[in-house]
């Protein structure tokens, strides 16, 4: 993990950044993955609900298509020479953060460089994490750093949280989110950032940065792929015994309201609402694991 605060590296060597063919075909094989997960409701049993799902989860799956072919780049620190993945190659990765030593870089034309501490990006990219009592932060803007002239709200989960310093001309210059299970303020000035962490000893952290990872390799979630196919198996066999109860006449009886989504939308929905839920367990579960393998190969 990389220290709570410290001057970024004085070598300012660019180094180059490229195609990761490794990261590029395992995200590829993640996303085909999930594309096949997709189709789990519709194949196992036809229905509107299924249907639904299934193009959903779908979606999902290009989306990851989309990112693997957006993200393959990889570079070397320019600090520490620690290999960088998921990189954009077209892009300019302001926010990207070295795992490594915890620097900050950008890119331009194929060069990966330390960020200049002035900069500001686009959005909230930058982030502090804090504890349960954040303090103040510094009295000037968090995106340009020039004297504050007001303070606006930020808001976690539609509540005020903290409220931030602006200078007249910028607003939406931070944001919350979490880091594991604290909560991070993201903002769009590095030199904010650094100021801020520097008076309250706060870690700053790029947005590529996850907290389970950051802490050691992560477990595969076994017991979450498991239950996963418990829910798909439980939705076939209410399939099957509500097919053979109407075959042998027996009368429908059992929970409440599975008996009245029964009565209502009848044997498939009933049935596809399980399949559904266990198949949106099982996306999870292959997500969750695609992304511990990727760490444990080093590529992530």
């Amino acid at each position: 993990m990389p220290p709570v605060y410290r001057n970024p590296p004085t070598d300012p060597a660019k180094t180059a950044l490229r195609r990761s063919s490794l990261r590029m075909a395992y995200d590829l094989v993640l996303a085909v993955a999930l594309l096949a997960v997709a189709t789990i409701p519709v194949v196992v049993l036809a229905s509107w609900i299924t249907w639904i799902a299934s193009i959903f989860l779908s979606l999902l799956g290009i989306g990851m298509l989309v990112l693997a072919f957006q993200f393959p780049g990889v570079a070397d620190c320019p600090g520490c020479r620690k290999k960088m993945y998921g990189l954009s190659l077209g892009g300019d990765n302001i926010g990207h953060q070295c795992e490594g030593c915890g620097l900050f870089v950008s890119s331009d034309q194929g060069q990966v460089m330390p960020m200049p501490e002035h900069w500001s990006a686009i959005i909230p990219a930058f982030g502090v994490v804090v504890d349960a009592t954040p303090g103040d932060p510094p009295e000037i803007c968090c995106v340009c750093t020039a004297p504050a002239t007001r303070k606006l709200p930020v808001l976690k989960d539609k509540k005020p949280y903290l409220d931030m310093p602006h200078c007249a001309d910028h607003h939406d210059g931070a944001r919350v989110g979490k880091y594991g299970d604290q909560d991070v303020v993201r903002v769009r000035s590095l030199a904010f950032a650094r100021a801020w962490a520097a008076t309250r000893g706060h870690e700053i952290v790029g947005n590529n940065r996850n907290a389970d990872k950051d802490r050691g390799i992560p477990p595969i979630p076994w017991l979450h792929g498991l239950v996963s196919f418990g829910i798909l198996a439980f939705g076939v066999s209410v399939h099957a015994l509500l097919g053979w109860a109407e075959a042998s006449g027996s009368p429908i009886v059992g929970n409440a309201l599975m008996v009245l989504l029964y009565a209502i939308f009848g044997k498939k929905v009933l049935a596809g609402i399980f399949v559904c839920i266990g198949t949106f367990a099982l996306h999870g579960f292959v997500m969750r694991f695609g992304a511990v393998m990727r760490v444990r190969l080093g590529i992530g």
